[in-house]
């Protein structure tokens, strides 16, 4: 204890920005789906991280580790003297603490010497002064967060975390807080474990799926979940149904993302850009941050991440390894674990705000734990406030019981999207299965929004060049984070309720077992399989297509096309069908007339400038547009 000691007086000066890692928390949140893993054997990182140039704070190289520490969070009644005599203190220590103001991590550790001055009066602080060695705000130090008269949404400037010397001490100070008139609620840190799925199997390339549409990239047929046409991949998974995915091919016709759209994901990092990784996420990557030891380094050194990242948004029609949903779109990793360790919910809850206050128009969350957390809620307010969208998994434990953050998804302010895992077949992933190995089951409930394909899904490895097969709800979520990006994309001034829309717009309903997949929102499905393609296309057209209607999208082929575009037509044995090659703007390029019975007609489109067109045929019945936009 002399040793922690003489490190925490290194430590505790008026201003300093610092934040004591545990490294045996007792509040933590796990990604969900790590067992589920077929991984090549990974390559040392030698690369330097590269990220788009932000200013962080230079941290102190001494940071107190104790093991006996313990923490908790405490927010304070607004206009409480305890508030205002801390602000006070923050405020005092301003020219200190503004000196970051500019760099992107300063939240502001006031040691218990300051809380014990003169000049602090009020009974709650006097009891925290007592017995803590620090206490410390949640999210970045801004005029508007040190004061006591000026709210922020989910009154996260009231939030902050009490560092106690050990859980006896911290349990004494929870008791003689509880009913203290300045304080709204305190809540401990309490343990969660890795939720990991013991199965995995060897990754086979050998047996390579074909499929007549495709994008360029090196095993892209692997994808089931952008492109399903029933193919089987060995040793991994049976033959799937064609149509259970998200529809991506068609989407991308639409759009391929923006960089103007930045996503957070909060998980254990992403893949260092070595000069082989460069390709899928070079100069993609901002305001990266590592939450457990403060530094700007969020390399991933586990797997997760760096599967989450690469479903998101690796770089796709590059010709090298897998597609992503969205090529452009910046990356924000928020590293908040390593090597599949836990995660304190105190780090889940800074990576949260500093994600909203950096920009982040979407946060993908592939965690969570069964505990409620005041603290959690209060930041996913903030969160929305700024406009963000969060993304959660539904856990896979096969279970009802809520799980969080996920189970926010029922508070409205909290802007938060609960998501489940459907396989190749539609199913509801129960079990999640990789070869002859099976394991949990996705979560249901009154919680859930959305499922998307989460069983077997190929990504990127932690060093950039291996690839890894993972399952379960953590898969699914960045599914729907990275649809949620290219609707973004397409509409930045979208809010929380269009974008809703939109993806309830575009979910198929009913693809799923009938005793689970009923019409409608059901606990297990929420509103359905989501269709990045469909919901693209409620924005342009304001119109959800039908499912008679979206299942014709195989009329039109090849898609992208490159010279020759073929079209499949309806049975028309007595009447002539006027075929029209449309861009975006429903100009026609081309015109065709198909003779009464002709089955097929095609288009030269070699000479026709790259972009998104769609196919309008018009006979005595009206007039129909194919949903399916053609890339060329």
């Amino acid at each position: 204890m002399k040793t922690v000691t003489h490190h925490l007086r290194k430590l505790c000066f008026a201003g300093s920005i610092c934040f004591a890692l545990l490294y045996l928390p007792i509040f933590t949140i796990t990604a969900f789906a790590q067992g589920l893993k077929i991984e090549a054997p990974l390559q040392p990182v030698d690369g330097t991280f590269q990220q788009a140039a932000t200013i962080h704070p230079s941290e102190p190289t001494s940071i107190s580790t104790a093991s006996d520490e313990a923490r908790c969070f405490v927010k304070f009644r607004r206009n409480s003297s305890s508030l205002t005599n801390i602000t006070t203190l923050l405020k005092s220590n301003a020219l200190l603490i503004q000196k970051s103001i500019t760099e992107s991590v300063n939240t502001a550790r006031l040691p218990a010497s300051s809380l014990a001055s003169s000049a602090m009066r009020s009974n709650a602080v006097k009891i925290i002064s007592e017995r803590v060695l620090a206490l410390e705000t949640i999210t970045q130090i801004k005029p508007e967060l040190v004061s006591a008269d000026q709210e922020c949404a989910g009154g996260i400037n009231r939030l902050f975390v009490l560092h106690a010397h050990d859980k006896t001490a911290l349990s004494q100070l929870m008791a003689d807080l509880e009913n203290n008139g300045d304080i709204e609620y305190i809540e401990p840190e309490q343990t969660r474990h890795s939720r990991l799925l013991p199965i995995s199997a060897a990754f086979d390339d050998k047996n390579t799926p074909s499929l007549t549409q495709s994008a360029n990239d090196q095993y892209f047929s692997y994808q089931w979940s952008l492109a399903n046409t029933g193919q089987r991949i060995a040793s991994v998974m049976s033959a799937g149904k064609a149509g259970a995915d998200i529809n991506i091919l068609n989407a991308w016709g639409i759009t391929t993302g923006s960089s103007n759209i930045i996503v957070a994901m909060i998980d254990t990092g992403v893949p260092n850009l070595t000069s082989t990784a460069s390709f899928d996420f070079s100069n993609r990557y901002v305001s990266a941050y590592n939450f457990a030891l403060k530094t700007t380094d969020a390399t991933d050194d586990d797997g997760h991440g760096s599967n989450i990242a690469s479903i998101i948004g690796a770089l796709g029609n590059n010709g090298r390894l897998v597609a992503g949903i969205n090529w452009q779109s910046r990356l924000m990793p928020l590293k908040v674990s390593t090597s599949r360790g836990s995660i304190p919910n105190t780090l889940l809850v800074q990576a949260i705000t500093y994600a909203a206050n950096q920009g982040a128009r979407v946060i993908n969350m592939s965690l969570g734990g069964t505990n409620f957390s005041n603290a959690e809620r209060d930041a996913l307010r903030y969160a929305a406030s700024k406009g963000c969208i969060s993304v959660a998994a539904m856990g896979n434990d096969n279970t009802g019981t809520p799980d969080y953050p996920a189970a926010f998804s029922t508070d409205p302010t909290t802007n938060v999207i609960a998501v489940g895992a459907t396989d190749n077949v539609d199913r509801r992933c129960n079990p999640f299965v990789i070869g002859s190995q099976s394991s949990g089951g996705s979560n249901f409930g009154s919680h859930i929004s959305f499922t998307a394909p989460g069983n077997a899904i190929l990504g990127i490895g932690s060093n950039g060049t291996s690839l890894s097969y993972y399952s379960g709800t953590s898969q699914a979520t960045p599914m729907v984070t990275g649809i949620i990006s290219l609707l973004l994309s397409a509409r930045p001034s979208m809010q929380f309720k269009d974008v809703f829309n939109a993806l309830k717009a575009g979910a198929r309903d009913m693809v799923g077992l009938a005793s689970e997949d009923t019409p409608g929102w059901d606990p297990y499905y929420g509103w359905g399989r989501v269709d990045a393609y469909r919901s693209l296309a409620y924005l342009t057209t304001g119109i959800q297509e039908s499912e008679s209607t979206a299942n014709q999208q195989t009329l039109v082929y090849p898609n992208p096309a490159s010279s020759v575009l073929y079209v499949n037509l309806p049975p028309h044995p007595k009447e002539a069908i006027k075929l029209s090659l449309v861009d975006l703007f429903g100009r026609t390029i081309i015109e065709h007339t198909a003779l009464p019975s002709v089955s097929r007609d095609e288009f030269d489109i070699s000479l026709l400038a790259a972009g998104a067109y769609r196919i309008v045929l018009t006979r005595s019945s009206g007039v129909e547009t194919l949903p399916a936009f053609i890339v060329h």
